[in-house]
C-alpha cells in the first residue's frame, strides 16, 4: 500500500477509503502531466470536471513565481518516489529530467503548466 501523498486524511468517507489507491494514481498521474508540460491543470480541469492532485495547485504557483527551487524539487522527488513503487522507471527520468532543467538555471515557469 502506498504513503498518503496527500495533504489532508482520507477520514472515514467510505469512498475515498474504497479508491484511495486508484485516487492516488490519479493525483500522481496528473501531477506528471503537469509538470512535464504534456498537458495543463486547465486543460485537465475540462476534460476531467474534477482534479485529484497531490499538491494545491495554488500553493505551487506561488513556489515557482517565488523561485523556490527546493520546494519545486521537493515535489517533484515525492511524485518520483511513487513512480518508482509502481515501477514506471520513464516516467522517473523525465521527472529528473524536469529537475535538471529547473538547476541548470533556465527559465522554467513556463515549464510546469499550472
Amino acid at each position: 500500500m502506498t504513503e498518503n501523498p496527500f495533504e489532508f486524511e482520507f477520514g472515514k468517507n467510505e469512498y475515498f477509503l474504497i479508491h484511495k489507491e486508484e485516487i492516488i494514481d490519479e493525483a500522481m498521474q496528473n501531477a506528471y502531466l503537469i509538470i512535464t508540460s504534456e498537458k495543463g491543470f486547465e486543460e485537465l480541469m475540462s476534460e476531467r470536471g474534477n482534479l485529484w492532485l497531490p499538491f494545491n495547485p495554488n500553493d505551487v504557483r506561488s513556489i515557482i513565481i517565488a523561485g523556490e527551487l527546493e520546494k519545486i524539487e521537493s515535489i517533484i522527488n515525492d511524485i518520483i518516489k511513487y513512480f518508482e513503487s509502481t515501477e514506471e522507471y520513464e516516467k522517473c527520468i523525465d521527472l529528473v529530467d524536469v529537475i535538471n532543467y529547473i538547476k541548470s538555471g533556465k527559465p522554467y515557469k513556463h515549464l510546469i503548466k499550472l
